[in-house]
């Protein structure tokens, strides 16, 4: 029973995200017409639906980018993809991720062959490919087409206002008049200490100015942190031995009361190293942190166990458990205190096989956090498959019996 559940849950999700699913993909160019050896540009435009969002070229520690590939005559000869700056997202598990949401338009440039004539049309096609991310991941593609006809004099198109508008959201080179000044503390797992200067301008500080894009990440994780809006503090924790060398990337920043971003390659080896105190006394004077003991947060630990305890899902346990202290206090001092470190003992050491298993993966260069697994629709159906019929069983459509109660107390 439980496999036609599971088998009913895929194919009712898999058909319902097949008629109504929430990125549409339109193929685009620049142009309506295209004259012999005319360079014109080339679009892939993807629409989300509310709370959606797709990937970027280098997605963060979950999901996938987008793919594109071109499919087009011989002659036709065309550029990289084109990336517009991303958003920097949140998800469950606090992975971090960059991403596109409402809509997204990727571009290359393209070059027609001289050979084409007047009247003739030119025949241009892609395969596209994405995941799209909200509290559950779907993949989804398209294959695409779009026919150019081709005339003396090249013909814009009503997009080119739209494609001009993404194309200033690409990020190119840094200006060569922003000054990065760099300082790392650490060796392996490290901060890169991020300083900004403008001669005559000063910085904007924003939402998400200002902050580093990585453009790859495979074996390190980077997380950030804004102090000032000249000041970006990066902790990089390498994966197993790797060498974290060169952060490669874009750089966001406000100026002129805009957002800017510029693409740029952070040398660590040649950055001067800075010692332990004086790195850890700028960080808590510039984020105004305040240091703790560890015996304050074990209080805090301690105090939102005791709050679990008012939640609506754990209420009805409270009878069981305050029936438990009854039943214990006939026995004896040591007996109770021996149970209570062998559960204490429990708890902890489940957690730390769990904490265990994790580091592990990562250390073989993967990106997870905790419920990474809920990114994977296969999982999620899996899972609420399992909900629904453990449901069925509590409401009295079958039973599972356990070993030796199949005739509990003499009753059927």
């Amino acid at each position: 029973m439980y496999n036609l559940i599971l088998f009913l849950t895929v194919v009712l999700c898999g058909q319902l995200y097949a008629d109504d699913h929430p990125v549409k993909a339109n193929f685009l160019a620049d142009v309506d017409a295209v004259a012999p050896g005319q360079s014109f540009r080339l679009g892939i435009e993807l629409t989300m639906e509310e709370k959606w969002h797709t990937y970027w070229l280098f997605s963060g520690d979950a999901g996938l980018p987008i793919e594109v590939e071109w499919q087009l005559p011989a002659d036709v000869v065309t550029g990289p993809l084109q990336w517009p700056l991303p958003n920097k997202f949140e998800e469950q598990g606090e992975l971090v991720v960059y991403g596109y949401a409402d809509e997204v338009l990727l571009m290359a440039e393209a070059t027609g062959p001289q050979a084409l004539a007047a009247g003739d049309t030119l025949h241009l096609a892609a395969e596209v490919s994405w995941l799209v991310c909200r509290e559950l991941c779907i993949p989804g593609e398209a294959s695409l087409t779009l026919a150019l006809p081709v005339a003396a004099v090249g013909k814009p198109s009503a997009q080119q206002a739209q494609f001009a508008r993404y194309a200033a959201q690409v990020p190119g080179a840094l200006d060569e008049r922003v000054a990065v000044e760099l300082a790392v503390r650490g060796e392996g797992a490290m901060e890169v200490d991020v300083r900004l200067a403008y001669e005559g301008k000063a910085f904007e500080q924003g939402e998400q100015v200002p902050d580093f894009y990585p453009l790859a990440a495979d074996d390190f994780a980077l997380s950030t942190r804004r102090l000032a809006a000249d000041h970006l503090v990066l902790s990089v924790e390498p994966y197993g031995d790797a060498e974290v060398d060169t952060l490669r990337g874009v750089l966001v920043y406000g100026l002129d009361g805009a957002v800017q971003a510029g693409t740029l390659a952070l040398d660590l080896r040649a950055a001067p190293r800075q010692g332990e105190g004086i790195l850890a006394r700028d960080y808590r004077a510039a984020s105004g942190e305040v240091a703790r003991s560890l015996w304050v947060y074990i209080a805090f630990a301690a105090l939102g166990g005791l709050i679990l305890n008012l939640m609506p899902c754990v209420l009805p346990v409270i009878s069981l458990k305050v029936l438990g202290f009854v039943n214990q206090a006939g026995e004896e001092t040591k007996r109770v205190q021996q149970l209570g470190w062998a559960f204490c003992a429990g708890i902890v050491a489940t957690f730390l096989v769990l904490a265990l298993a994790v580091l592990l993966v990562k250390s073989s260069g993967e990106q997870i956090g905790w419920g990474f697994q809920f990114q994977y629709p296969g999982f999620v159906v899996a899972m609420s498959a399992l909900v629904f019929a453990l449901a069925l069983s509590l409401f009295g459509v079958y039973e599972i019996l356990l070993p030796g109660t199949g005739n509990l107390g003499g009753l059927e």
